[in-house]
């Protein structure tokens, strides 16, 4: 008779929970709500999840493009490489 095994753990990633500010502020254009000083997106307690209407017009068409401009690169186009205006 085969031994009984035990279930193996997944290891999930790490998640966060979503609140109002994860949904609609920005890391680079600030809270939506205006000042709001627990804002967990500015105050980079967590995430945002989408990248805001002023990126997008900045040509920082998603989070990564976002995170390498926050590092201090300049927007650029993920399919050929050239850095926008």
């Amino acid at each position: 008779m085969k031994k009984a095994t035990k279930p193996r753990k997944s290891k999930a990633l790490p998640t966060f929970e979503t609140d109002v500010h994860t949904e609609h502020c920005c890391v680079r254009h600030g809270c939506a709500y205006g000042q709001d000083f627990n804002c967990s997106v500015v105050n980079k307690e967590k995430p945002q999840s989408y990248i805001c209407e002023s990126c997008a017009r900045e040509g920082i068409i998603n989070l990564d493009i976002l995170k390498e401009v926050q590092n201090g690169g300049k927007p650029h186009c993920p399919h050929c490489g050239h850095i926008l205006p």
